[in-house]
């Protein structure tokens, strides 16, 4: 027996979504931005799923690859600008839908 669904009758979870899944991530700020702290900056995210864009001189987007950047993650970047705090003025951003941001 084959069944027809007219898409009005169509289950909900065979339905396209209609509006897409929020981005979360947050912003960065290095400053100075010497090589030596871009570069263990970019090796921690890197080691946990993280990735960053730039997004400005001295800021950095933080976004998680193919998932959400989560409140741990931001915790992560925190114990790592703790690790600078005498090299550099080090801001971790709150976790935002970055494209309602945008």
């Amino acid at each position: 027996m084959r069944i027809m669904y007219s898409l009005s009758t169509v289950p909900p979870f065979h339905r396209s979504m209609s509006t897409p899944c929020p981005r979360f991530g947050f912003v960065v700020t290095l400053a100075p931005e010497e090589p030596r702290i871009v570069e263990d900056f970019q090796r921690v995210l890197s080691g946990h799923g993280l990735e960053a864009t730039r997004a400005g001189t001295l800021a950095f987007i933080v976004t998680r690859e193919g998932s959400q950047a989560t409140n741990n993650d931001r915790d992560i970047v925190r114990a790592w600008s703790n690790r600078w705090s005498n090299a550099a003025s080090i801001t971790v951003g709150d976790l935002v839908d970055l494209d309602q941001e945008a």
